[in-house]
This record gives C-alpha cells, structure tokens and sequence, in this order.
C-alpha cells in the first residue's frame, strides 16, 4: 500500500498534524509526492517534510526548483533530455535523491527521466520516451495524475518499477486522447 499526495493534501495534514507523526508514515506506507508546481515545492522543503517522502514526480520545472533547495548548481537547460537528468541525478544522488526510493522527471515532449531502487538497494536509471506523438495529443489535463496512478497502481498489484512505469505511460497515453482529465479508457486490464 501506497500514500499519493499532492501538495494541497499534504500540506492540509502537515498543519494538522505536526512533521514527526507525519514522517512517521514514511516508515508505514510510501509516500508519492507530486508537487504541482515550484512554490510547493519550496514549501515541501521549508517544512522539513521532504525527508518522508519516499516517491516524487516533478516536472522540469518543479525539477530546477528541487535541485536549485538541495543547493546542486544546475544550468536549466539540463531538462532539454531525459539523458541529461539523469546524468545530472548520477552524479548529484546524495544531495538530489534524500530519502527517494523513486524518482520521476517528467519532461513533456522528451519523455522522462527516472532513477529508481532495485530489489537489491542499488540505483537503476531510466530515460522513457514521450507516451505519445505531439500531434496526436488532445489535452494534457490529468496525464500527469493518470501517470503517477499508472505507476502506484503497478507498484500495489506487486508489479516490477519497469512494469509499473509501462502501465503508467499506458494511463497517461490514454488520459492525453482525450477531453476528459482522466481516460475511461484506463481500467484494471492494464495491470495483466
């Protein structure tokens, strides 16, 4: 079992209860955060929060703003390729990682970047390709969330991280075909 949160959930529980019982979690479930953009970001840091979660999936930006608060110099044309994030995570992994079992760059149109924890502890990179062609793309409200959902959904039903990546650009191909924010398309056929 898992904890998705975005930061307006995450910062609702952390005025409402205090950071120690909060990080406690961490040692119980998972914790996903996505954060939504770059002051949620800041305020996940300024809170000490971050040290609890375990899974994130920032964007481009929200991935500047990450390396720029764990003080990793970083020239912002770095997020142009999935390759070049990760690049830039192997050689700053002890500042940029924390505590993260889980990493997920999203970079739109160049795909993403993710490092990830094996079954032994050791770091595995990944560069995934964009889950569809620009021109077929019809809105991408909720991509990110029907991802994020691929991915957690792939990770409960015991699928592998790779398994579980795939199932989560398959939720965000079909959420990105669409108007609706998340695709009726997406059902539990996907985790076989």
């Amino acid at each position: 079992m898992s904890i998705c949160f975005n930061w307006v959930i995450l910062f609702w529980l952390s005025s409402l209860i205090c950071s120690e019982l909060f990080c406690h979690f961490q040692n119980i479930f998972p914790i996903w955060l996505e954060p939504t953009d770059i002051d949620k970001v800041k305020k996940v840091f300024a809170t000490g929060l971050v040290d609890a979660v375990t899974a994130t999936s920032p964007n481009a930006n929200e991935f500047l703003e990450w390396a720029k608060l764990c003080q990793v110099a970083v020239d912002p044309s770095v997020v142009n390729s999935a390759d070049s994030v990760l690049e830039l995570i192997e050689k700053e992994k002890t500042r940029l990682l924390l505590n993260t079992s889980l990493f997920v760059v999203t970079l739109s149109n160049k795909g993403s970047a993710v490092v990830y924890r094996n079954n032994l502890g050791q770091l595995e990179f990944q560069s995934l390709p964009p889950p569809i062609q620009m021109d077929k793309i019809v809105s991408v409200s909720g991509a990110g969330d029907s991802f994020n959902s691929g991915v957690i959904a792939g990770l409960t039903h015991n699928k592998t991280v790779v398994e579980s990546l795939r199932i989560g650009q398959e939720c965000a191909r079909l959420t990105l075909q669409t108007t609706l924010s998340t695709s009726e398309a997406i059902n539990s056929q996907l985790l076989k």
